[in-house]
C-alpha cells in the first residue's frame, strides 16, 4: 500500500507523518498551493467592530494571523468551520465558541449561530478563500445582521509531473477543490491507469463528484487527517 497526499504540501507533511507513524507509506504530490493574501489595510481600522470572527478553514486562519495576529485578537468570540481549525486555534490557546465536531458545513454553523443569545445584535467578520461558497454572506444578508467577510487567501493549481510521482495505491481527496486539479493534473491517463486505485474521500459530497472509474472509493465521516486514516485502516 502506498497513500497519495494531495493536500497542500504544510498540511501533507503532517498526514505523511502519521501515517509513517503506523508503517504505511505514502508520497506528497499537492494538487493545490495557497497563497495568502495581505489584506491589513482593508480592515485594521474596523477589526474592533466585530464581536465574532468566523473562521472557515484552516488556511483562513493562517491568513488571519498573517495578517493581524491572532494574539490580538483575544478578546474575540471566533466560530470554527471543522475540527481542524478549532484545533489549529487552540494552538493559539483559543477556543472555538462553537462545537465545531458534527460537520463540515456552513449551513451547520448557521444552525449554531441561531442558537446564540441576541445572536442578530452581534458583528460578524467572515474570514475565507476567493471562490468560497456565499452561503454565510447571504443567510446575514437576509437576517439583516451586521457582517463583513474578508478574502484572505487563494487557491492554486498546481501542476505536477505525474510520471515523477511513482507508484501508489491511494488516493487522499479532502477537499473540493483538490479533486478538480487532480482531475486536471491526471486529464491524459486512460482507465487503466484507475482501475486497481482506492480514492479515500473527505466526505460524501466530495465522493458523489468523482469522476474517475478507480478500483473503490471510500468515504469519510471529514476531512481530518485522523478521520481518512481511521477510514483507510477499517478498508484494508
Amino acid at each position: 500500500m502506498k497513500v497519495l497526499i494531495t493536500r497542500q504540501k504544510n498540511f501533507a507533511e503532517k498526514t505523511k507523518d502519521l501515517l509513517m507513524q503506523i508503517n504505511i507509506d505514502s508520497v506528497i504530490a499537492p494538487v493545490i498551493e495557497i497563497n495568502y493574501l495581505d489584506v491589513k489595510k482593508e480592515i485594521e481600522n474596523s477589526i474592533n467592530i466585530y464581536d465574532f470572527i468566523i473562521l472557515t478553514s484552516q488556511n483562513s486562519l493562517i491568513g488571519l494571523d498573517k495578517n493581524f495576529n491572532i494574539n490580538n485578537l483575544k478578546s474575540k468570540k471566533f466560530l470554527c468551520i471543522g475540527p481542524s481549525t478549532a484545533s489549529l486555534l487552540a494552538n493559539y490557546s483559543l477556543e472555538s465558541f462553537n462545537d465545531p465536531m458534527p460537520e463540515f458545513s456552513s449551513e451547520k454553523l448557521i444552525s449554531q449561530i441561531e442558537q446564540i443569545r441576541d445572536f442578530k445584535n452581534s458583528n460578524y467578520l467572515i474570514c475565507k478563500g476567493i471562490g468560497g461558497k456565499q452561503t454565510l454572506s447571504e443567510f446575514f444578508k437576509k437576517s439583516l445582521i451586521s457582517f463583513n467577510e474578508i478574502f484572505l487567501y487563494e487557491r492554486i493549481t498546481k501542476i505536477q509531473n505525474i510520471d515523477d510521482i511513482g507508484e501508489f495505491t491511494h488516493i487522499f481527496v479532502t477537499s473540493n477543490d483538490i479533486l478538480k486539479n487532480l482531475e486536471h493534473n491526471f486529464a491524459n491517463k486512460d482507465q487503466s491507469f484507475w482501475i486497481d486505485k482506492v480514492i479515500v474521500a473527505g466526505n460524501n459530497k466530495i465522493a458523489k463528484k468523482i469522476k474517475f472509474s478507480t478500483k473503490k472509493v471510500i468515504v469519510a465521516n471529514n476531512p481530518t487527517d485522523e478521520e481518512m486514516i481511521k477510514t483507510l485502516l477499517k478498508n484494508i
